[in-house]
């Protein structure tokens, strides 16, 4: 008899067990769409507060560091195209909170008006006045960390990689000279968008720590909208628990 009610139990918790998968299931795909549309709508709020063009002007830099030293003077910044940008994948791992976001740029246009005079390596002078102009097209950017949302949301142990199809670029002005700032030109135009595509691990190695930094102190402009989706995500992982 004992026998049987034993087997009766360990039916019963098997009939319940499966009963229960579709509801968790259903449970923790909702509970991924809501992260992965707090993340969207984060970036979505961003865009639609920015300007197109973007325009900066008077930007001041001073470098002392060893490997760079000198002044760089900008005195006019022109960026066209970044509301283009879209995320077409979001993928958040609900247990661990890791995420993968992609996104896109078609296209951007980047005009800078400079004065400079810099040293590099302690070597080699870079001066000069003039314009720096670039057109990219069809930008790919690759973003992996950890998504922290216990205060509206952040990004940790991030992980950036960049990619793109094509550039023009334009130099004009550097060492006070047409000829040389030609040359320069034509090996940007040669050689820029082969090396970011190829040394992508480098690069990244170099700008995901600043990035991280950049992002985290813009993504909070709106933390009402986050704070309800939050909300719901925290009523679902207490009914998941």
């Amino acid at each position: 008899m004992t026998s049987i009610l034993k087997y009766l139990l360990i039916a019963s918790i098997t009939v319940s067990a499966v009963y229960s998968l579709p509801q968790v299931k259903g449970d923790n795909q909702k509970l991924q769409g809501i992260i992965d549309a707090l993340i969207n709508n984060t970036l979505n709020s961003i865009i639609d507060g920015l300007d197109d063009p973007i325009t900066v002007s008077d930007i001041n830099l001073n470098m002392t560091d060893d490997n760079l030293n000198g002044y760089l003077d900008i005195s006019s910044l022109v960026l066209e195209g970044i509301t283009g940008l879209v995320a077409t994948s979001i993928n958040t791992n609900i247990f661990t909170l890791s995420t993968n976001i992609t996104l896109n740029i078609p296209e951007i246009q980047l005009n800078i008006n400079y004065d400079t005079d810099l040293l590099l390596l302690n070597l080699v002078p870079l001066y000069g006045a003039g314009l720096v102009s670039a057109k990219l097209d069809n930008i790919n950017v690759d973003i992996e960390g950890h998504v922290d949302i216990s205060d509206g949301i952040s990004f940790s142990n991030t992980t950036i990689v960049l990619g793109l199809d094509s550039g023009v670029f334009e130099l004009t002005g550097l060492l006070h000279n047409a000829e040389f700032s030609e040359i320069v030109t034509d090996a940007l135009n040669d050689n820029l968008v082969p090396f970011i595509n190829t040394y992508q691990t480098q690069i990244s190695n170099i700008i995901s720590p600043i990035a991280e930094s950049f992002i985290n102190s813009i993504l909070n402009a709106n933390k009402t909208e986050i704070k309800e989706l939050i909300r719901e995500y925290e009523n679902i992982q207490t009914k998941l628990n």
